[in-house]
């Protein structure tokens, strides 16, 4: 019997690890924060423009998010 068969926790890691595009998720982020790293060691100014689209983007997250929160507690209240 394998100690593992039980476990939700090994189950989903098994399935994961038997996808090949969650690999390619993984590693996609790390080669994208290498060239933006190596972006601003050439051109300091690439920080700027950097942290601005960080910023937009991150104000775009926000505001997508308060629009589900107040859809999800109107579904709540009537």
């Amino acid at each position: 019997m394998d100690p593992t068969e039980n476990c939700p926790m090994a189950k989903m890691c098994k399935e994961m690890g038997d996808k090949r595009k969650f690999g390619l998720l993984v590693f996609l982020p790390g080669v994208l924060l290498v060239l933006a790293g190596v972006s601003i060691l050439l051109e300091p100014k690439a920080l700027v423009w950097l942290s601005a689209g960080a910023s937009i983007l991150f104000g775009i997250f926000l505001l997508m998010f308060a629009n589900f929160v107040r859809g999800f507690g109107a579904r709540f209240k009537g």
